[in-house]
C-alpha cells in the first residue's frame, strides 16, 4: 500500500527534469496543454481501473503527468510576466497548488459522502 501512495511522487520526481527538458524544446502552451490531456486521461484510467496493478500504472502516469504540467505552468508564468512580478506570480501559482492540495481531499470526501460508491 505504501508503494502505491508513493507511485505518483516517484514519478513524478524521476520525469520532471524530462519534462523540463522537454519544455524547454517545445514551448509552454504546448507542455502544458498535452500534460493536461494526459494527466485526464491518466485520472480516468485510474477511475476506471479494476485491478491493483491498473490502479498502480495510473497513479504512475498521474505522477508523469503532473510534473510535466507544472514544468510547462511555471514556464507559462516565466514567458508571460516581467522580472519584477514573476516571483510573485510563481508564489502565488504555488500557493493555489497547495490550496488545492488541503481542499481536494476534503471536497473528494465530502462528494464520496453525499454520492456514494460507483457501481
Amino acid at each position: 500500500l505504501g508503494l502505491f501512495f508513493a507511485s505518483k511522487d516517484l514519478c513524478q520526481m524521476c520525469f520532471a527534469p524530462i519534462a523540463g527538458i522537454l519544455t524547454s524544446k517545445t514551448s509552454a502552451n504546448a507542455a502544458l496543454i498535452l500534460s493536461t490531456v494526459g494527466l485526464g486521461l491518466a485520472t480516468f484510467v485510474f477511475a476506471e481501473a479494476t485491478t491493483f496493478r491498473q490502479l498502480l500504472v495510473a497513479r504512475g502516469a498521474q505522477g508523469a503527468a503532473s510534473a510535466a504540467v507544472m514544468c510547462g505552468g511555471l514556464s507559462l508564468i516565466a514567458e508571460t510576466h516581467p522580472p519584477d512580478v514573476r516571483g510573485a506570480a510563481m508564489g502565488l501559482a504555488q500557493t493555489g497548488l497547495a490550496f488545492g492540495l488541503l481542499c481536494g481531499p476534503l471536497i473528494g470526501g465530502l462528494l464520496f459522502q453525499r454520492l456514494g460508491r460507483k457501481r
